[in-house]
């Protein structure tokens, strides 16, 4: 996994400590598509991979 929610917190944090965190929801599952297809996270089965909670809600 690219980050767990500790991670993601973190991340967060330092972003929103130059500009403020953006709306990731209407974004997130082409994003997942792109990073399935690069097989960042290796070749998961595409239905879970969608279905994984977001870490950075809104």
């Amino acid at each position: 996994m690219l980050l767990d929610r500790a991670g993601a917190r973190a991340f967060r944090a330092a972003y929103s400590e130059t500009r403020p965190f953006p709306d990731l929801g209407p974004h997130r599952r082409v994003c997942r598509l792109i990073l399935r297809a690069l097989e960042v996270e290796g070749s998961p089965p595409l239905p879970g991979w969608l279905a994984l909670p977001p870490l950075f809600d809104s």
